[in-house]
């Protein structure tokens, strides 16, 4: 039961969490987290009292002024290459969410990234930037990602070859399908797995790098 926490949707029924319902994406996107922050994260039950977590992960101590506008960093066992030539636009309106997409993606090499808040800006960038490939958030406010989707395929502000992939928590077939229809490539369900998003963009990175290198 304890490991089971950490798992994607798993909620344990109470009248709490039927109350106030949820998603059960809470600690898995934790964990997500912690781990990319090289650290490890465990529950405490305490069946009396609740439950404590705890976690722990390794960062490095800084004796000067610190800036308001600082950003924390993944560590990394390897040095990827970077692939500057690959540019990405990532479009997420929740804050950590975005955080950890471009952690992962410059600890796989890409720094080329662009950051949408919203669909509706999403649709803004494209109008005036190449990219390629998106990420795309499925849930987000003014425009969510199928719509802005549509709105990006419909006025071929991008290539038809650009893949468009989905960011979604939601894991129906007909979530799926209604992605596919909008003209997404794919889908990448939160949290994300570093494993499956490095998979993902070095497929299309291989693709592209093969036409550069043919126009050259």
């Amino acid at each position: 039961m304890h490991k089971k926490v950490f798992e994607r949707f798993f909620q344990i029924r109470n009248s709490t969490t039927e109350k106030q319902g949820g998603t059960g994406l809470g600690l898995a996107i934790c964990k997500e987290l912690v781990e990319l922050m090289g650290g490890k994260i465990w529950i405490d039950p305490d069946y009396h009292k609740g439950t404590l977590v705890h976690f722990y992960i390794a960062a490095e101590i800084y004796a000067g002024e610190i800036s308001t506008n600082s950003q924390f960093t993944i560590p990394t066992h390897k040095i990827a290459t970077k692939k500057e030539k690959f540019s990405i636009l990532v479009a997420e309106d929740d804050l950590v969410n975005r955080t950890v997409i471009q952690k992962m993606l410059q600890r796989s090499g890409f720094y080329d990234i662009t950051i949408a808040n919203n669909g509706r800006e999403a649709v803004a960038i494209a109008e005036q930037n190449k990219f390629d490939i998106v990420l795309m958030d499925v849930q987000m406010p003014e425009i969510d990602g199928i719509e802005a989707t549509k709105i990006i395929r419909s006025r071929n502000l991008l290539s038809p070859k650009t893949p468009i992939i989905a960011v979604t928590a939601a894991a129906t077939p007909e979530d799926a399908q209604k992605c596919m229809a909008a003209g997404m490539n794919g889908i990448l369900m939160m949290p994300i797995a570093m494993v499956l998003l490095t998979e993902v963009l070095e497929k299309y990175y291989i693709e592209t790098k093969e036409v550069f290198d043919h126009m050259n």
